[in-house]
């Protein structure tokens, strides 16, 4: 059985980091500007704030106010630069405790969700380990974020042929998918129709720094490979911490084409939202979680087809991968 996790920024923000892009902004617009491009980016930024909540449309939209090549280069730089530099910050100001459930919560997810729901995720997984069958599940991570928290949770533990109550695990490769810190890290959008400015959709350079795909390739880069070869194979995909944004699209549509397979994989859609259910008040989880799945649904793309109560599970602001209580 192979288990892929398609892990966001809500890991971080769930390990206590400030890593929002709101949050980067403040630091970033205090830096100082090493020439008039960069000005101009950061007054863009600063007057309308609200527009870059999404930094990676935000910027695709922000090419038609750029003249030349070169202008918009020393401005992705600078602000790909300056990221890594907050992020870096940050990541080092959290602690991090090795001894969470990081391990726990990555080989059995099921424990968070309602019961109804894990018994239809140990049924999936019964597939592969009923009968006493002996296989071991392995377990992929691909990673939207440029920090290393997960490699710090699960420190220098060596994640093989584990036995937990439901079977028995391996953690395969840590893939993160954009890059990081200490390395390039790419900041972009999809592909070159999220580019406003007509002259940059077919401008290579910009491209092999702003178009996510392009810019994988012309690092050469084998972690899209990875990353689909990992898709392809999933018995179950768990999104958590996603935003299911556009600037992802391809990724998405990955994942919406191998649920169409006929082996008919699982996907569980851990879910965050600010607004909270009281556990004496449960019968408003269904309305929630139909909420989300439709959000899930619509992002996706999925086709009517697949969409299913009983092959996707969402669970509604679940606490897996959340620190310890007083760690």
């Amino acid at each position: 059985m192979n288990i892929l996790y398609i892990i966001g920024n809500g890991f971080d923000l769930a390990q206590g980091m400030k890593t929002r892009y709101a949050d980067f902004y403040p630091y970033y617009l205090k830096c100082k500007s090493p020439n008039k491009a960069v000005e101009l980016l950061k007054k863009e930024i600063k007057e309308n704030i609200g527009d870059w909540s999404d930094m990676e449309i935000a910027l695709g939209k922000f090419t038609k106010k750029v003249d030349s090549e070169d202008e918009f280069v020393e401005m992705y730089f600078d602000l790909s630069d300056r990221l890594a530099e907050y992020l870096k910050q940050e990541s080092e100001k959290v602690g991090l405790n090795k001894q969470s459930r990081m391990v726990e919560d990555l080989f059995e997810p099921f424990r968070y969700l309602e019961p109804l729901d894990q018994r239809l995720y140990l049924s999936h997984c019964n597939k592969f380990f009923g009968n006493g069958n002996r296989a071991v599940a392995e377990v992929n991570v691909v990673t939207l974020n440029y920090t290393s928290s997960i490699e710090r949770l699960i420190g220098s533990q060596r994640l093989r042929n584990v036995s937990m109550e439901s079977g028995s695990f391996s953690l395969g490769t840590i893939c993160h998918l954009h890059g990081m810190l200490g390395d390039t890290i790419l900041v972009g959008v999809n592909d070159e129709q999220q580019i406003a400015n007509d002259s940059f959709k077919q401008n290579q350079a910009v491209k092999d720094c702003l178009v996510k795909p392009e810019a994988i390739a012309a690092m050469r880069s084998d972690k899209s490979i990875l990353c689909q070869g990992f898709i392809k194979k999933a018995d179950i995909i768990i999104l958590y911490g996603v935003s299911l944004g556009a600037t992802d699209a391809n990724l998405w549509k990955a994942v919406t084409e191998r649920l169409a397979k006929v082996e008919q994989p699982m996907l569980v859609y851990f879910h965050h939202s600010l607004k909270i259910i009281p556990r004496n008040k449960k019968q408003l989880l269904g309305r929630k979680e139909a909420e989300a799945r439709e959000l899930l649904y619509q992002r996706l793309n999925l086709p009517q087809d697949l969409h299913s109560d009983n092959r996707i599970l969402v669970g509604y602001n679940k606490e897996i991968f959340a620190p310890r209580q007083g760690s």
